[in-house]
C-alpha cells in the first residue's frame, strides 16, 4: 500500500520499559526477529499506518515489553537439571526459561565428583541451540576443589 510502512510485528497499547523510563504511548515495530523501532502512537506512527497484509498487530492491553534477561546461575528449571546430564534436560530448562523472560543463561554445575560434573560439561559442549528457546552461553561451574 502506497504510503505506508510495512514492518512484520506491531506491538500496540504495552508499557515499553527502557533504562531511563516507561513508554506507554508508543508502538515497538519488530521485522526479521528484531525491534527496529518504536514510534509515538499518534499521528504519524499510529497503527494503522502500519496496518498492511504482511504486518501482524499485537494489541498488548497495558502489559509490559522488557529486555529479555540473562540468569547467571541456573542449576534447573522446567523440571530438569544441568546435572542430568542429558540433552533433554538442557532442551527443557532453555523451553521453560525462555517462557519466564530469560533469553540467555548459564547452566549450573552442583558440588559433585568430577566425572558427573564432566558429563554435564560433556553434554552442554554438544548442545544445538534453537531459535525458540533461551540461549545457553555456557556454564557457572560449582564443584570440588
Amino acid at each position: 500500500m502506497k504510503g505506508k510502512n510495512i514492518v512484520e510485528t506491531v506491538v500496540s497499547n504495552a508499557r515499553i520499559v527502557l533504562p531511563d523510563r516507561i513508554l506507554t504511548d508508543s508502538l515497538l515495530l519488530i521485522c526479521d526477529g528484531g525491534i527496529v523501532g518504536v514510534h509515538p502512537a499518534a499521528g504519524k506512527g499510529s497503527v494503522d499506518s502500519f496496518d498492511s497484509a504482511e504486518t501482524i498487530i499485537y494489541d498488548f492491553a497495558g502489559d509490559f515489553v522488557v529486555q529479555g534477561l540473562i540468569d547467571l546461575h541456573v542449576h534447573g528449571c522446567g523440571g530438569a537439571d544441568t546435572m542430568d546430564a542429558e540433552p533433554a534436560a538442557l532442551d527443557r530448562m532453555a523451553a521453560a526459561l525462555l517462557q519466564q523472560g530469560t533469553t540467555a543463561f548459564l547452566a549450573t554445575t552442583m558440588s559433585a565428583g568430577s566425572d558427573r560434573i564432566q558429563a554435564a560439561l560433556s553434554v552442554g559442549a554438544r548442545f544445538q541451540q534453537r531459535e525458540d528457546k533461551a540461549e545457553m552461553l555456557g556454564f557457572h561451574m560449582e564443584g570440588p576443589c
